[in-house]
């Protein structure tokens, strides 16, 4: 093993009928400069031919495990956690890639920062060609940010995809599992940067496919639900200002979503309740007054 490699690093990447993508994914791990890794494949009890293409791979270091289907990723993630054996643990959907100096600049990253608890790498969205990037996580291509980043969480400043994560095994002993009734990983991400410093990355390392069957867009109603719970119980921790303006910012997007999807009156509702958390502002009036034109 080399010298500086000693860390291995247990990546977990849940699944359910991806067999047209998911050797992509696992391609891109394979590719890693830091090779000293497990992979285990947490299969929702797909139907296709996800296991058979697995199977397939020769390298000891991929383990698949075919669970009964749930339909809960928060599930598959934990029992992940309970199967796996590295000190730092790393995520991957089965349909996104990862640079290949990913895991080597993240771990190399930690080391570097022994107070801190986990890593997160900016990245970008793409739909067909990952050569072609979308839309950035940061807007900041270089560079890292390290120390407290829990306010950041409500600032927009701490996105929350579990692709983008390195941390450490042992910050489970506060942080505790995922949150299997949750759909996505915002909760758990918040709960390390409350808990523990941690490290920014700045430079593209993931890349998350886009494509009509993402999980998060099918269940976006429960997404903003839960993101409202996420804000409210941590309200005794925030300044009442960063608070109230995460509300307004909620409801604006909730509204936003409500209205693409031709809900006008619970898009109505959500940017009045934005408004009320802000009512200096005049943007959720604004929507409002639009949605009011384009009924008529």
């Amino acid at each position: 093993m080399k010298e500086n490699e000693q860390h291995k690093v247990s990546i977990i990447m849940p699944t359910c009928n991806r067999a047209e993508l998911i050797m992509t994914s696992v391609n891109s791990i394979l590719h890693q400069t830091y090779q000293n890794w497990e992979l285990l494949i947490m299969d929702d009890g797909s139907t296709d031919d996800t296991a058979q293409i697995i199977q397939s791979v020769d390298d000891p270091r991929i383990v698949y495990h075919r669970l009964e289907h749930c339909g809960s990723p928060g599930r598959l993630k934990n029992e992940g956690l309970r199967l796996c054996s590295g000190t730092l643990i790393a995520f991957n959907d089965s349909d996104d890639l990862w640079h290949p100096d990913k895991l080597r600049k993240q771990v190399n990253a930690l080391e570097s920062n022994p107070d801190a608890g986990f890593c997160v790498a900016n990245g970008y969205n793409f739909r067909d060609n990952p050569a072609l990037p979308l839309n950035f996580v940061y807007p900041r291509k270089e560079g890292f940010r390290s120390g407290n980043l829990f306010l950041a969480c409500f600032q927009s400043e701490l996105a929350a995809f579990t692709q983008a994560l390195v941390f450490k095994k042992s910050c489970l002993d506060k942080t505790g599992y995922f949150d299997e009734e949750r759909i996505h990983d915002r909760t758990f991400i918040v709960s390390l940067a409350f808990h523990y410093a941690g490290l920014i990355i700045y430079e593209p390392l993931f890349f998350r496919r886009l494509h009509d069957h993402n999980f998060s867009k099918t269940k976006w109603q429960k997404d903003y639900r839960y993101e409202r719970a996420l804000i409210e119980s941590y309200k005794t921790h925030l300044p009442n200002k960063i608070y109230k303006n995460s509300l307004f910012k909620l409801y604006v997007q909730w509204g936003e979503t409500y209205a693409k999807h031709q809900y006008k009156s619970l898009a109505a509702k959500s940017y009045f309740k934005a408004w009320r958390f802000n009512p200096l502002s005049l943007a959720p009036l604004k929507k409002i007054g639009k949605l009011i034109l384009r009924s008529h």
